[in-house]
């Protein structure tokens, strides 16, 4: 398999486990195209609560690992977090609270770059 097909199948991994999980408003940015980016796309999401959040790492790493047999290099602090990174080098995965999402804005921070909005699964 070539990389951009891999990425392309670790990128869907991350989607189905944060549909799973019920990750609210969940977007991909499309980096490739930016000038330094230093991953080839970037997925956004937020959770109701610390516990949710959680919930959604574990999944992503669950799902991904068992798919494809990647695993995250780097997992910022989880206990009661408010915002937790997911380092799979191609791939960054920011969680966060709605809140905390809205102060950030990431989305708007790379607002020229393509996107994907994902449908809520209910």
């Amino acid at each position: 398999m070539r990389q951009d097909e891999l990425d392309q199948e670790l990128l869907q991994e991350i989607i189905s486990a944060l549909e799973a999980k019920c990750g609210h408003e969940i977007v991909s940015l499309d980096m490739r195209s930016a000038n330094a980016a230093m991953c080839d796309y970037v997925v956004i999401c937020h959770a109701d609560s610390s516990p949710h959040i959680t919930a959604l790492v574990d999944e992503v790493e669950e799902r991904v690992g068992a798919a494809t047999g990647e695993y995250p290099f780097r997992v910022s602090e989880r206990t009661k977090a408010e915002w937790v990174v997911m380092d799979y080098f191609s791939v960054m995965v920011h969680i966060f609270l709605a809140e905390v999402r809205t102060r950030f804005n990431l989305e708007g921070m790379w607002l020229d770059m393509p996107r994907t909005y994902y449908a809520e699964v209910d």
